[in-house]
């Protein structure tokens, strides 16, 4: 089933700056540090105030991590995600989530935009006559507005960076270019492990990407027998590979790829 897109409503006048503006890849999110707007008092007055306010931070940092033009959903690998795969992506209880979605996107609060599936298509109109004349194709579906993400975005493992102090602002893009990637042993993060899902177009579900993060991170990014990986993209290519002709049932034939939207499910394959 195709799932609804979480956006955050004021994404580009809240949580980006001139500068975060012109970065490829932002590592932190301006946070507004003000306690006295409607917000910030609504999720006071809630019983479940502090899960709420958790969620809110997380939900910032997801939505930081994807490339400039498309931050302030709540996607991975441009697909959508709902309250499990949030929990999935951080850890935190799947109920926070599902409590947070409904306060965050209900009429009084606001704050969360949902973007529903796209409609099925219409059924074919009957052939016109001849004297009629030719329908005129529909309007496509009109472009949503840009997505528009201090909380620092984790670097690795959803963990928020120490100190909490406002890094985006000083101009520097110290991210390596997309069209010259280094071919180094180890990403320097979990982000640029999803950067570059994105732009390869690996399919992978976001609970295989992590457990491929975490497995090499725990061993020091080391083959069998203690040899370095030489090339970490390399590894997570043969992972997938790997994965995939594991979990595949023999003489089965390869699913089709999936639909624009849908969260994968195992086995994974290449687009």
């Amino acid at each position: 089933m195709i799932k609804s897109t979480y956006t955050i409503t004021e994404w580009s006048d809240e949580y980006e700056t001139a500068e975060s503006r012109k970065l490829e890849t932002m590592r932190w999110v301006p946070f507004p540090i003000s306690t006295d707007g409607l917000l910030f008092k609504r999720i006071a007055k809630q019983k479940n105030r502090s899960e709420l306010l958790a969620a809110m931070v997380l939900m910032l940092q997801v939505a930081g991590r994807s490339r400039r033009g498309n931050r302030g959903s709540l996607t991975f690998n441009g697909r959508p995600l709902d309250a499990s795969d949030m929990t999935l992506l951080t850890g935190w209880p799947e109920s926070t989530f599902e409590a947070a979605f409904a306060f965050f996107s209900s009429e009084e609060v606001g704050w969360l935009k949902v973007n529903p599936p796209p409609a099925a298509n219409p059924p074919a109109q009957s052939p016109a006559t001849p004297a009629a004349s030719p329908a005129t194709p529909a309007d496509s579906p009109s472009t949503p507005p840009p997505t528009a993400g201090a909380i620092p975005i984790p670097p690795e493992g959803g963990q928020v960076g120490q100190g909490g102090q406002d890094k985006v602002g000083d101009g520097r893009d110290d991210t390596p270019p997309a069209a010259t990637p280094s071919r180094k042993g180890k990403p320097e993060s979990f982000g640029e492990v999803e950067a570059f899902i994105e732009e390869s177009g690996i399919v992978i579900t976001p609970v295989a990407a992590a457990k491929f993060f975490n497995h090499f991170e725990a061993n020091g990014w080391v083959q069998g027998r203690g040899k370095p990986i030489r090339d970490w993209r390399a590894a997570l290519r043969n992972w997938v590979l790997n994965e995939s002709a594991f979990s595949a049932p023999k003489n089965s034939v390869a699913s089709a790829a999936p639909a624009a939207g849908q969260i994968v499910s195992d086995p994974v394959i290449f687009k």
